[in-house]
């Protein structure tokens, strides 16, 4: 299923005045086509590979999107059977979202939670797997380690944690759509934003990019032995939120077809993929 058609089903069903029935009946029709729809958005097919390999398809284990942002992801996990997940983010109200999980699991639940962006409200060793989809660069440099601390202490021994991060050396910074200026620091970054005319205050307080070393290195330290997965994602490419357009997304295309010849496009695909948004798992140590 195409991400975009997803996203406006279900904010059809979220946020149209519809009645518990017809959402329902909404929510099924668009339940089957995604069950029966042989292949999943990227984002979600990736996580499905991880949760595959580390966990045998295990439809009961616990899963925290932590930062889930509208709860995409969280609901398009619960339309292929898992039903012990949660979502976390700050700032916005979970009513409509737990209302409508309510209506689907016909008892009352409360799976998507505000956070203060510090502290998670589950116990400890709660978690299986937990993920973040494009968070961790909006988490300032002082909450980073708080953050991952956190996920630490809710997931279980022998846990994973699987985290798609933008970071400082991808060239065209997406959020702000400009090339190579946010390689400088961040202060001159902010003040070149500003004479542009860029979102020089989203710059300032919501992004904090950082080196991918840097990024797993943290990871490694506070979650567990970290795998970088970028290798493995940089060929494949679809744009299917077009995210890119026009040099960004030829450019993105061009790496991703270069990275699939043959012997040549393998060792290349290593040093390219320093230049493409980390994906990574971490592995928190068994007692």
């Amino acid at each position: 299923m195409n991400i975009n058609e997803f996203y406006k089903k279900i904010d059809d069903i979220l946020y149209q005045e519809h009645d518990d029935i017809t959402k329902y009946e909404k929510w099924s029709l668009l339940k089957k086509e995604i069950k029966d729809s042989k292949k999943h958005p990227v984002k979600i097919s990736r996580l499905l590979d991880i949760i595959k390999v580390n966990f045998n398809e295990n439809k009961k284990i616990n899963i925290l999107d932590h930062g889930c942002g509208g709860s995409y992801s969280l609901i398009y996990l619960f339309a292929l059977g898992y039903e012990n997940i949660y979502g976390v983010d700050i700032g916005e109200d979970s009513q409509d979202v737990n209302n409508f999980l309510s209506i689907i699991l016909k008892k009352k639940v409360f799976r998507r939670l505000v956070s203060d962006g510090k502290n998670l409200s589950f116990q400890d060793l709660f978690f299986d797997i937990i993920f973040t989809q494009q968070v961790l660069e909006h988490v300032s440099f002082s909450h980073q380690k708080i953050f991952l601390k956190e996920e630490n202490r809710v997931m279980k021994a022998g846990g994973i944690a699987y985290h798609q991060i933008p970071h400082k050396l991808v060239p065209y910074e997406s959020h702000i759509k400009i090339w190579f200026l946010h390689w400088l620091p961040k202060k001159l970054f902010v003040i070149l934003c500003k004479l542009l005319k860029k979102n020089y205050r989203f710059v300032e307080n919501d992004l904090w990019l950082q080196f991918p070393w840097t990024i797993k290195s943290n990871l490694t330290k506070y979650i567990g032995k970290t795998k970088n997965l970028s290798n493995e994602r940089i060929g494949i490419f679809n744009n299917e939120s077009s995210e890119f357009s026009g040099l960004s997304y030829l450019l993105r295309k061009f790496v991703s077809e270069i990275c699939k010849i043959p012997f040549f496009g393998r060792h290349i695909s290593k040093v390219l993929s320093l230049f493409i948004m980390l994906e990574t798992v971490s592995f928190k140590a068994k007692i």
